[in-house]
């Protein structure tokens, strides 16, 4: 049976190209559309299920560079984008209220984490047997969490925590921003009111629109990232 092969080249950006997109998606349905917790459990099932998959093609490929057996790796390096996006942020979501200290030591365990991918292979003088051997090592580490998760289920933090729509919220920032460039001057005729408005409410209205500062910093950091987000791929590819 012929197979047709898949170019590393071509391969190598879309990876690049494709993952910088998935961790935008995956952050705007794991923020907004769906829970994190929804999209942490189905990304997980699902990778579980294509390592199976995975590991029943292994014995009858003879080349792994082939079509058939690249699909699938690459839709399980979109999905484990996916997780990686939203993991963190679940993560910081159980430690609400916790020390500064409990915080940065689940962002260095989260980044940490990412270094073991070097580790669990054991590389042998056969192809096939170096693949089973990671492989089987992944789905114990899959199985293991899902297992996990279903003993511990009652003691998580799964109910949504944003609820406002980050799209919405930066066009409204940027097109608020675009239309009061300068600080608008009340008319006299609107301080004719039953109840005289409160100083912080005329300064808020007049300097910080209809924004809370943090949804504001939100945006700003946004932004700040955005051209980051757009070089990065570039140089990796």
């Amino acid at each position: 049976m012929q197979y047709k092969y898949f170019d590393p080249a071509n391969g190598r950006k879309i990876e690049v190209v494709g993952l910088s997109f998935t961790f935008l998606i995956a952050g705007y349905l794991g923020d907004f559309l769906i829970s994190r917790h929804k999209l942490l459990l189905t990304g997980l099932y699902s990778s579980f299920i294509i390592l199976i998959l995975l590991l029943l093609m292994v014995p009858l490929q003879s080349n792994y560079h082939s079509l058939v057996f690249q699909i699938p790796c690459y839709i399980l390096y979109v999905i484990i984008g996916a997780i990686r996006v939203n993991l963190l942020p679940f993560n910081i979501d159980q430690l609400i209220g916790s020390s500064s200290d409990e915080l940065t030591a689940i962002i260095h365990w989260h980044n940490f984490g990412s270094l073991f991918r070097h580790i669990i292979g054991i590389y042998t003088h056969n192809h096939k047997l170096t693949y089973v051997i990671w492989l089987g090592k992944i789905i114990i580490c899959v199985a293991a969490v899902l297992v996990s998760h279903n003993l511990f289920n009652c003691y998580l933090e799964t109910a949504p925590v944003n609820t406002v729509n980050p799209v919405k919220l930066i066009v409204g920032v940027l097109c608020y921003a675009r239309k009061h460039k300068y600080p608008e001057n009340r008319s006299a005729l609107t301080y004719w009111e039953e109840e005289a408005p409160s100083r912080l409410d005329l300064g808020k209205d007049k300097y910080g629109g209809p924004f809370t500062e943090e949804e504001v910093e939100d945006v700003k950091t946004v932004l700040r990232l955005l051209p980051l987000a757009i070089i990065l791929p570039q140089v990796h590819s």
